[in-house]
């Protein structure tokens, strides 16, 4: 695990606003001789600082920091053995960090203190980069060597079902540091926080602007608060396990190493927090029509959500990677000692975390890392292939049908349910009253849900097999997250109005909020009719 030394300094402020260049330069060397930032401390003169602004950031201004290349132990190798020398071998190493400064009037939206403790759990399971001072208005982070993903990398087959094992692997996490009783999911919080605060903003922005206030006239807010209050009654019967949620992984906040693994590391954690699996995948899947690099990057491209053959490429690769995190394997599981096993393990750490839990869970993560970005590269290639030629139906019935194969799985109908986080919504008549409402852990609850039902039910499946197809799995999935599609266009209109009356970041938010508010009532028929 990761020592944690940050230091916080509540009363430093960085002023972007009146500083700039040389002034800036030097404020910021002053902050990390402050903080006693990590090969640091030697660098006296701020004119040897590189400030870089990285674009693309839509709620806090980010700058890649590079300072002279500090001299370090070259490592041991043959020939320096073969010199005979007992004097050290040295060379020279990058010296870089990120430096993020937070937007204006974002307390409103975000919980710093959340963020940052969600940092510091993330950071001990050794996910994402590592904190190294915090002050007031911004702080300093690990910067890692590696490429952003773009918008076109997401949209690769295996680059998704990439993202999707990563994906997993956050939302597992709730299995380490479990919800608290009557927790709500994000999405819905926000949302009811951001209502009002939206209001204020178009009252701020329409009294500025006559031709901002006759379009929101004619949107017609008051409409789509009632618009919003329906399908959130909607999304009670439709049952998403409660998980713990990055809820922005547009494709900014995804890096690849540069290393050989390649592995794919997602940052930015500012959102975070226990949400529905259905609107962290489908948030995902929204941010495939953004292009933040364009020219106008607060247009959004509707007709670049992925389609349902591209989704079943993701969704099948989460299900793989859910299956592999448990030591099995999608072809060869038996649902019985599967559905036994979640059990054992979710009351396990239901009644206390223990250090022996995290390291299995840092254990079965590592497993699964080495497992997507080494050995499982192959099958990540045959099955985007295979995804980018075939017919998404025909995909999802070409693995073998593990429930049917399983002689004793009629006791297992849900077991891929549960906080496995592979529910067949409509499968278990019980799912309607542990559907989204968000009381106490839906993951956990889903787990008993399906024990006392699996007691009642003596014939299983509605095949009669007992078993659950991994087609049906899908479709299920597939359903669950069009629906919660909704949320995702409805959470961040409202965070674009907000946006629009108090950010300094150079965007068109009042633009891109009307996008998803729009986008929430045309596919709002067609999602929730699935």
């Amino acid at each position: 695990m990761r020592a944690d030394p940050v230091k916080h300094l509540e009363d430093e402020e960085l002023d972007l606003l009146n500083l700039k260049g040389d002034q800036l330069a030097k404020k910021v060397l002053e902050l990390l001789h402050l903080m006693d930032v990590q090969d640091w401390a030697d660098v006296t003169d701020h004119n040897s600082l590189d400030l870089f602004r990285i674009s693309g950031a839509l709620t806090n201004c980010i700058f890649l920091l590079t300072g002279p290349p500090r001299v370090v132990p070259a490592p041991t190798t043959s020939t320096t053995l073969e010199k005979g020398s007992h004097e050290p071998v040295l060379t020279t190493k990058p010296r870089k960090i990120l430096l993020r400064v937070y937007g204006v009037g974002l307390e409103s939206l975000i919980s710093r203190d959340a963020e940052l403790k969600w940092l510091q759990n993330l950071s001990t399971m050794q996910i994402g980069p590592s904190l190294l001072g915090i002050f007031k208005n911004g702080r300093f982070e690990e910067y890692i060597e590696s490429t952003t993903l773009t918008k076109d990398d997401i949209r690769h087959p295996r680059t998704s079902r990439h993202i999707a094992h990563r994906l997993c692997e956050l939302h597992n996490i709730v299995n380490v540091f479990p919800p608290p009783e009557g927790c709500i999911p994000q999405s819905q919080e926000n949302i009811a926080k951001w209502i009002p605060l939206a209001r204020d903003a178009i009252e701020k922005i329409c009294a500025k602007d006559p031709i901002k206030r006759a379009i929101m006239d004619e949107f017609d807010f008051g409409k789509l608060l009632v618009e919003i209050e329906d399908v959130h009654y909607e999304l009670t019967a439709v049952h998403s396990p409660l998980v713990f949620a990055h809820n922005d992984t547009q494709y900014g906040n995804i890096l690849r190493s540069k290393d050989e693994s390649g592995e794919l590391v997602v940052i930015d954690f500012e959102y975070a927090g226990y949400n529905t699996r259905g609107f962290d995948i489908a948030n995902h899947f929204c941010e495939w029509t953004a292009d933040y690099h364009s020219d106008r990057p607060s247009l959004m491209h509707p007709d670049q959500y992925p389609t349902k053959q591209e989704q079943l490429n993701f969704l099948e690769a989460y299900m793989e990677a859910e299956i592999a995190m448990r030591g099995y394997h999608l072809t060869a599981i038996n649902l019985t000692k599967y559905a036994k096993k979640r059990r054992s393990f979710t009351s396990a750490i239901a009644s206390s975390l223990t250090k022996a839990t995290l390291s299995a869970f840092q254990a079965t993560s590592a497993a699964l890392r080495k497992r997507t970005v080494g050995d499982a590269l192959k099958e990540e290639k045959s099955n985007g292939d295979k995804y980018a030629s075939t017919t998404p139906m025909a995909v999802a019935g070409a693995s073998v049908d593990t429930a049917k194969a399983s002689s004793d799985a009629n006791h297992t109908t849900s077991a891929v349910a549960g906080d496995s986080g592979m529910d067949i919504a409509k499968i278990n008549s019980n799912h309607s009253r542990h559907g989204s409402g968000g009381k106490g852990n839906g993951t956990l609850e889903h787990e008993r849900t399906f024990t006392r039902s699996s007691r009642r039910r003596e014939g299983g499946g509605g095949d009669g097999s007992g078993g659950v197809s991994k087609a049906e799995i899908l479709d299920s999935m597939f359903k669950e997250v069009n629906k919660f599609a909704l949320i995702s266009h409805i959470m961040w209109g409202l965070w674009g109005l907000i946006q629009a009356s108090q950010s300094e970041i150079d965007f068109d938010y009042f633009e891109y909020s009307l996008q998803r508010l729009s986008e929430f009532r045309r596919r709002r028929e067609e999602f929730m009719s699935l």
